[in-house]
């Protein structure tokens, strides 16, 4: 549970930053942060299908928004802008291939994959689904053609705008350091850089509530299994698991609060934050693999397999 915590911990230091594109320093970084937990919070105090439209309307929202990044990108290279020209491809041949060696490269490239293709969301999610079969089997279909033909194109895309070795990428603060804002304030367009910020938030925000979602889920599983007390299993007449919720907002609030120790949340707090969260991940999908490891050696022999409580296909 804390792993995912943590993960609205750092996206709460990530509101601050995109807030601040627009604050320029102006408002308390503490009140941003209590800002975003109320918000959290109130998705959860309502109903489970106010979540369930409200991770849908934003799931929307980010596909417009790519969809925006490739169209604009695309004018961008073609000189569209006040202050527009034509792209070349530059940054392509001029620059090495690996910023900072294959290494480098392995390190994103497997960073991008877990954010991708977690299948924690996947399992919890289709405990509570209608019909898990045909809605969770859709959507994990549809995964690889949305990163390849939505994620990639505008990975690609930005990556002809801006160079690598751009001052402003690492030697800037706050949503400016963004690629596709830069790529847009480049050539003079000002309009366009606010709304994806804006949609940087709103995806904040809903990347938070599925934290708090599964967190509180695992929570409530873990108490049927017996292994926390079996209080945490309640749940209220609009089905919500409000022990578990409770405990899961706190322990966020704390995790997040924890961002103001230094004053103000800076990028070393996010990925401190961003790492805890990511080793509690890299640590279940283990045991989740060395599970259907041992079954697997298992699989000629059935004598063990009744012993214990977690049933398998084997």
């Amino acid at each position: 549970m804390t792993g995912w915590t943590a993960i609205v911990a750092s996206e709460a230091v990530f509101f601050t930053i995109l807030v601040d594109y627009w604050g320029q320093g102006g408002i308390p970084q503490a009140a941003l942060l209590t800002i975003f937990l109320v918000a959290c919070t109130a998705i959860f105090l309502m109903p489970n299908t106010v979540f369930a439209w409200f991770e849908y309307v934003t799931s929307v929202i980010k596909i417009i928004l790519f969809l925006l990044i490739i169209v604009t990108s695309v004018a961008i290279l073609c000189g569209a802008g006040p202050n527009g020209y034509v792209h070349d491809a530059g940054a392509w041949t001029e620059l090495p291939a690996y910023k900072n060696g294959f290494q480098g490269f392995a390190d994103c490239a497997l960073l991008a994959v877990w954010a991708v293709g977690d299948q924690i969301f996947i399992g919890i999610m289709g405990g509570e689904a209608k019909l898990p079969r045909m809605s969770m089997g859709h959507a994990t279909t549809l995964v690889p053609y949305r990163v390849f033909g939505i994620y990639m194109t505008s990975i690609i895309l930005v990556s002809l705008l801006v160079r690598s070795d751009n001052d402003r990428l690492l030697g800037g603060s706050g949503a400016a350091t963004s690629p596709y804002i830069i790529s847009q304030l480049d050539v003079g367009i000002v309009v366009i850089p606010d709304i994806l910020n804006a949609g940087m938030i709103i995806g904040v925000l809903a990347i938070s509530a599925e934290a708090v979602y599964l967190a509180s889920r695992v929570l409530r599983s873990m108490s049927h299994q017996k292994l926390i007390p079996e209080a945490m299993a309640k749940v209220d007449k609009r089905g919500r698991p409000f022990p578990a919720l409770l405990i899961t907002l706190a322990v966020a609030a704390m995790l997040t609060f924890l961002g103001l120790s230094c004053n103000v949340p800076t990028h070393d707090n996010v990925w401190e934050m961003a790492d805890l969260a990511h080793s509690r991940r890299y640590r279940r999908s283990q045991l989740a693999r060395r599970h259907h490891e041992f079954f697997v050696l298992h699989m000629l022999d059935h004598r063990f397999l009744h012993l214990f409580p977690i049933p398998s296909r084997y």
